[in-house]
């Protein structure tokens, strides 16, 4: 086609609309049936749900030849050279045959919509000859001006299948509408944003004669898919969970039910937005069937927000900001832009001095609307890249001639391992020096939330393990061996941790100090009982005292558990 000649893709069609409009599902139809290219998402789950709804489909379109389906997250990769892959946005090809980018908005997000926008453009480029893209309707104008002078641009309006019923009363008695909704044979997603909270809720729910289960960011993939397949096989009344169910993954709700409205986002705790509500509570109601959104007073659940979140999710106007601000995409430099920079061969020394002078000739050049610069780009959020490259070029993390040993490349990826902050120091130290981090803890001696904490720092040896495998040498003799007892060790936290919710469901009413039953009207996030929070508080003021006179607190004997 002249198109594909001129650099572009051979066909562009956008599938823009709310929650439960079939976006997703009509551009994994056409990937299916051409049987090449590639899924791209913002979650592990969901590329796992992906792939199991692609490989049914293509076997509808192939029968006995249907084209094999793998899977590469950042985590893992199961047959990852297959025809078709389902993959996190962070790790898709830059090319191919078809591209599936779901959840377009993220290219906005300031940590990680680099990603998207890298897919982007591709896709303009014409690496990939057919795009289908997948998002809310904010998105249009920015897709416009991406995909500005193609040939052909398809847009598809999506409307919502069912309406979405806000209900403006608050829930008063959660036990008893917990009470209703299974006697009525309803599935009711509980959403709140601490472990804490989510534990207290699934007792509450529990309690209440529900059969109830709990996702939240603690719990590893492997678990939080066990819970998500229960949901959908209908052996759960209510899932409590965060936010996570907003990102795409489709799960047979009839109602979605807020307990609170206020998260911690990374930095601070804020109101959601009205736009990542909309995505929550546009969950309840999957197909033709109606769905309801309802809040707990009590608990603090903002009901003007959430009233505008269903209007945004029925795809109705909203007049408030929705806080969905689509006008550019987020940018982020490769190791080559900022090779270019670098006055002499490249050193891990230079890199934070290069980082900086990146971003800042970018903001120049939006600023000057240069020719060579996307009119529709602009710099993400790079502290964290930033402050891991200077603790690489620093002395005190690593020593330089043992940091040398790795060459600017390695060092590069080992700043963008998505592991977490808490445990970028181990690992990097551990690449650095060739070594083995520290071996992980017996899992059979931990339980609840020090489990959960050791499975994810495993969870992240593993991460690093791709590029660096010497990281996890010390589970067993032999880097292959120790690659596969580690991976075995993960499973087996995995499976504890999943074995152990309902324990922490059951002692999620309790006092994290004396064991106590918590009062009847705690908050779900609260973790104390009253007289614990006041001793602690107490406490807490005193050592504040003893420090600033530069005095030793006396330590006092706990009372223990009851």
């Amino acid at each position: 086609s002249s198109a594909a000649k001129e650099g572009w893709p051979e066909t562009v069609e956008l599938y823009l609309g709310p929650t439960n409009s079939g976006k997703t599902f009509r551009a994994l139809r056409f990937l299916a049936e051409k049987g090449s290219g590639c899924y791209a998402g913002p979650l592990r789950a969901l590329a796992w749900e992906t792939r199991d709804a692609v490989a049914a489909r293509a076997a509808e379109s192939w029968g006995d030849v249907a084209p094999r389906v793998g899977l590469w997250t950042g985590e893992e990769s199961e047959d990852a050279d297959a025809p078709i892959l389902c993959c996190t946005a962070e790790v898709a090809p830059a090319g191919g045959d078809v591209l599936v980018l779901d959840e377009v908005h993220w290219c906005v997000d300031p940590w990680r919509g680099h990603a998207w926008t890298r897919l982007l453009l591709a896709a303009k480029a014409g690496r990939y000859r057919h795009v289908r893209i997948c998002g809310p309707a904010e998105a249009r104008p920015l897709l416009t001006k991406v995909f500005e002078g193609a040939a052909d641009v398809k847009v598809h309006n999506t409307q919502r299948r069912s309406r979405l019923h806000f209900e403006a009363q608050p829930i008063v008695d959660l036990r008893g509408f917990l009470a209703t909704t299974r006697n009525e044979g309803r599935f009711v997603a509980l959403v709140a944003f601490s472990r804490a909270a989510v534990l207290s809720l699934a007792a509450a729910a529990q309690k209440a004669g529900a059969r109830a289960s709990v996702v939240f960011g603690k719990l590893p993939p492997e678990a939080r898919r066990a819970q998500l397949d229960a949901a959908r096989a209908g052996r759960l009344d209510v899932l409590v969970c965060t936010d996570v169910i907003g990102h795409g993954i489709n799960l047979p709700l009839d109602d979605v039910v807020f307990a609170e409205t206020r998260k911690f986002d990374g930095q601070v705790k804020r109101d959601l937005y009205v736009w990542e509500a909309a995505q929550v509570a546009g969950r309840a109601g999957r197909g033709d069937r109606p769905g309801r959104c309802w809040h707990v007073g009590k608990y603090g659940a903002n009901k003007t927000l959430l009233r505008d979140a269903v209007a945004m999710a029925n795809g109705d106007p909203v007049e408030a900001d929705t806080g969905l601000e689509l006008s550019r995409a987020v940018l982020a430099p490769d190791l080559g832009a900022l090779r270019q920079l670098l006055p002499r061969e490249p050193s891990v020394l230079l890199l934070p001095r290069a980082l900086a002078q990146w971003r800042l000739e970018l903001e120049a050049e939006i600023e000057e609307g240069a020719a060579s610069l996307p009119a529709w780009v602009r710099g993400g959020d790079l502290s964290e890249l930033a402050e891991r490259l200077a603790k690489l070029a620093a002395p005190d993390l690593v020593p330089s001639d043992v940091r040398d040993a790795l060459g600017v490349a390695d060092l590069w990826h080992l700043a963008r391992l998505p592991v977490k902050n808490a445990h970028f120091d181990e690992i990097a130290k551990a690449a650095c020096l060739g070594a083995s981090a520290r071996a992980t803890a017996p899992l059979a001696s931990l339980a609840g939330e020090a489990l959960e904490d050791e499975v994810q720092r495993l969870g992240d040896l593993l991460i690093a393990a791709r590029r660096f495998p010497g990281v996890v040498a010390a589970h067993a003799k032999g880097t292959e061996d120790a690659l596969d007892a580690a991976e075995k060790l993960y499973l087996d936290g995995s499976l504890r941790i999943g074995a152990g919710v309902q324990t922490s469901i059951d002692t999620a009413g309790l006092c994290k100090t004396c064991g106590r039953p918590k009062p009847a009207n705690a908050k779900p996030s609260d973790q104390h009982c009253r007289r614990c929070f006041l001793d602690n508080m107490r406490a807490k003021q005193e050592a504040e005292r003893l420090a600033r006179l530069g005095e030793a607190p006396v330590e006092q004997p706990g009372r223990g558990r009851a």
